[in-house]
C-alpha cells in the first residue's frame, strides 16, 4: 500500500479543500491585522494590565466562508460594547465592515451575505431597563456592488441552497399587537387549545426575480435539501386555518397537504428531501399531552405525493396509556418505509391547589435507596419530565414498533432503519462506580432484543452503512456485525496499542477514538497519539496511514472534515490533516 504524508504548501492547483484551507488562512491573516498594533505595544512595554483595559480585547465569533471559498465573515466582540462585522474578499483583501452587525450567513453562490443588526449596546441596555423587548433587524448584502435590503424585527433568516430565495422570520405578534422578539408563545397550552397562537409572518425572497412574498403565522418551516421546496406549518388565531403547506420556489406555487384544526409540530424532511412527516394533535382535557396523529408524505419529488397517516387510536402497537409527543424529533429511515417517533405516557393533570389561603409546600422527598442522589435528582428533573422513548412507525403496515421503554431508555438506531442498539444501566446506576451498561440488538420490524454486551463501559458507535457497531474491551477495539451477530476483535493480530496511555482519571483506560469510515466499507480509521491507523473489518493488522511520521515528530495528526455532508472517508483521494507539534506547539496542515 502506497501513502505519504505532507504539508499543504503552493503547487500548480490545489485541490479543492486545500484551496478552501488557505483561502481561510487568508482570512485568519486579515483577522490579525487590525489587531497586531495593540500586540506589538504590548510586547515591547510589557505593562501591567489593568481592568479598565480588558474592556478594549476583542474576540472572534460567527467565522464563515463562503462555499466557493471565495468570501470570509467574522464579527468582532468585546464586553459592553457594540459587535461590528467584517465581510472580506479573499482573493482581493477588500470587503465590507459592518457596525452592529453579527452571525453572518454566506449564500452558496457568494453572492449574498445576510446578517443582523443589533441596536446600540447602550439603547439595548436602556430598553431592558425599561422590561421590553431588544428585537434586531436583519440585512441582506450583495457583496459585488453593496446594495442592501433590511427587515424590522426578525428572529432568524436563511438561504435556500443554490441561493435562490431567502427567508426573513418576524418577531411574533402578541395579543396587545405588539412583537415578542424571540419568536415564542407567551400563552398556555391549554386542553380546549385557547393557546395563543404561535405563528409569525415569514417573508420568502425570490433572489432572482427580485420580489418578497408574505406567508402569514407561520410556525415551522424548512427547505429540501435541494432547495427547491419550502414546507412550512400555520399556527393561527382560533385554529383557523393551521395545517401544512407546500410551495414550489420553481413555480411559486403553493398548495395545502393537511389541514385540521389541531397543533402542528416537527416538520421535518427526510435526508434526500423526498419525503416529509409532521405530527398534528391537541391535548384533551384535563391531560398533560397533546396526543399526536403522526402525517407523512413520500414521493415529494413527484407530483402527487402519497399520503401516509398513523393515528394512534386507529393504530396498532400503542399502548392507551401512551402518545407521541411532539417532545421528541422525528427520523426517516434511509429507504423512507419507517418514521422514527417519541412515545411518552400520558398523565392526569394535577387538580389545581384550593384558594383557601394556606400555602403550597416545596418539599423534597429522598430515600436512601434512589439511583440518585438528591442534587442530580433535582438537576435532572425537567429532562425526566420530558423523557420520550423511541418507536418505529412502519407506514405501509399502519403500525407501531416500540422499542424503549422505562428499562432501557436508549435505542441508536442504524441509517437503514431495520436495527437498534438499545442501552440499559439500570443495574449499574452509582454515583463512583463506573457507568457500566447492558446492551441490546433491537429489531425495528418486531421489537424483538437480543443481548449483546453485558455490563460493558465503552462504545464507539454505529457504521454508517448500518453494518457494524464497535466498541472498546480488554484494549481492544472490537467489531459487532449486527446482521450477522457475530463479534470480531480488530486489533488483536497488530502490533499497535490503541489504548491513550496519557488518560490520568479514574478507571479503564479508553482508546484515542474513531477518525470515521472507509468508503469501500472495509476498514475503519483509528487514532493513535500522533499518527492515523487504518484497520481492517476483517481483523487484519492495522496499516499506519501517516507512516509513523507523527510518532517520529511528535506531531498529533487528526483529519479534518471539510464536507458537513460527509458519511465516508475517501481513501482514492488525498485527506487533509490538522498538524500540532506536541513540543513545538506548531499548527499546521497535511495531507
Amino acid at each position: 500500500m502506497y501513502a505519504s504524508v505532507r504539508p499543504v504548501k503552493s503547487r500548480r492547483r490545489a485541490r479543492p479543500h486545500v484551496a478552501l484551507l488557505r483561502r481561510l488562512a487568508v482570512a485568519l491573516v486579515l483577522l490579525s491585522l487590525s489587531s497586531g498594533e495593540l500586540m506589538a505595544q504590548a510586547s515591547s512595554e510589557k505593562a501591567a494590565l489593568s481592568i479598565a483595559e480588558f474592556a478594549r480585547w476583542r474576540s472572534i465569533s460567527g467565522a464563515a466562508i463562503s462555499a466557493d471559498g471565495r468570501w470570509a465573515a467574522w464579527t468582532y466582540t468585546r464586553e459592553r460594547s457594540d459587535d461590528t462585522l467584517h465581510v472580506a474578499n479573499l482573493d482581493s483583501g477588500e470587503g465590507h465592515v459592518v457596525p452592529l452587525g453579527s452571525d453572518a450567513e454566506l449564500s452558496d453562490d457568494g453572492t449574498w451575505v445576510a446578517y443582523f443588526l443589533s441596536p446600540p449596546f447602550d439603547e439595548a441596555q436602556r430598553i431592558r431597563r425599561d422590561n421590553e423587548i431588544v428585537t434586531r433587524r436583519a440585512e441582506m448584502m450583495n457583496l459585488a456592488t453593496g446594495e442592501k435590503l433590511t427587515w424590522d424585527d426578525i428572529t432568524a433568516f436563511g438561504f435556500a441552497k443554490g441561493s435562490g430565495h431567502f427567508y426573513v422570520k418576524k418577531g411574533q405578534q402578541n395579543e396587545n399587537g405588539g412583537s415578542r422578539g424571540d419568536g415564542r408563545s407567551q400563552g398556555r397550552s391549554g386542553g380546549g387549545e385557547d393557546a395563543a397562537p404561535q405563528g409569525s409572518d415569514l417573508i420568502l425572497r425570490d433572489l432572482r426575480e427580485g420580489h418578497d412574498e408574505l406567508i402569514g403565522s407561520v410556525q415551522e418551516h424548512a427547505f429540501n435539501k435541494r432547495g427547491t421546496l419550502l414546507a412550512y406549518t400555520v399556527d393561527a388565531a382560533g385554529l383557523d386555518g393551521n395545517g401544512l403547506y407546500l410551495v414550489d420556489l420553481g413555480t411559486s406555487t403553493r398548495r395545502p397537504l393537511d389541514s385540521a384544526k389541531e397543533k402542528y409540530a416537527r416538520l421535518t424532511w427526510s435526508e434526500e428531501g423526498d419525503a416529509l412527516a409532521v405530527l398534528r394533535g391537541e391535548k384533551p382535557e384535563k391531560k398533560t399531552e397533546r396526543a399526536n396523529t403522526l402525517v407523512a408524505f413520500t414521493g415529494m419529488d413527484s407530483a402527487t405525493p402519497r399520503r401516509h397517516v398513523f393515528d394512534p387510536a386507529s393504530g396498532t402497537g400503542l399502548a392507551e396509556s401512551s402518545v407521541i409527543s411532539e417532545k421528541a424529533a422525528l427520523r426517516w429511515s434511509e429507504g423512507l418505509e419507517t418514521v422514527f417517533v417519541g412515545t411518552k405516557p400520558q398523565d392526569d393533570e394535577l387538580e389545581e391547589w384550593p384558594d383557601d389561603g394556606l400555602p403550597l409546600a416545596d418539599v423534597d422527598l429522598w430515600h436512601w435507596a434512589d439511583d440518585r442522589i438528591q442534587t442530580v435528582q433535582q438537576r435532572q428533573a425537567s429532562r425526566d419530565r420530558n423523557r420520550t422513548y423511541v418507536a418505529a412507525v412502519h407506514l405501509e403496515e399502519g403500525r407501531l414498533v416500540v422499542l424503549a421503554d422505562e428499562r432501557m431508555r436508549t435505542v441508536d438506531v442504524t441509517r437503514d432503519g431495520h436495527w437498534g442498539i438499545g442501552r440499559d444501566d439500570r443495574d449499574y446506576i452509582s454515583d463512583w462506580r463506573p457507568s457500566l451498561s447492558d446492551y441490546y440488538r433491537v429489531d425495528t420490524r418486531t421489537g424483538e432484543r437480543a443481548l449483546v454486551l453485558e455490563a460493558h463501559l465503552r462504545t464507539l458507535g454505529l457504521s454508517p452503512d448500518s453494518e457494524h457497531f464497535l466498541y472498546w474491551k480488554d484494549g481492544d477495539v472490537w467489531d459487532y456485525e449486527i446482521e450477522a451477530d457475530r463479534h470480531v476483535n480488530l486489533t488483536a493480530s497488530g502490533s499497535v496499542d490503541f489504548t491513550n496511555q496519557q488518560f490520568d482519571r479514574f478507571g479503564e483506560k479508553p482508546p484515542y477514538g474513531v477518525a470515521g469510515w472507509s468508503k469501500d466499507g472495509e476498514a475503519v480509521l483509528l487514532y493513535h497519539r500522533y499518527d492515523l491507523w487504518l484497520q481492517p473489518l476483517n481483523g487484519e493488522p492495522a496499516n499506519n496511514l501517516t507512516l509513523g511520521q507523527g510518532d517520529r515528530n511528535e506531531i498529533r495528526f487528526r483529519y479534518v472534515r471539510t464536507d458537513p455532508e460527509e458519511r465516508f472517508i475517501d481513501l482514492s483521494r488525498p485527506i487533509l490533516l490538522s498538524a500540532y507539534g506536541e513540543w513545538t506547539k506548531k499548527e499546521g496542515f497535511f495531507e
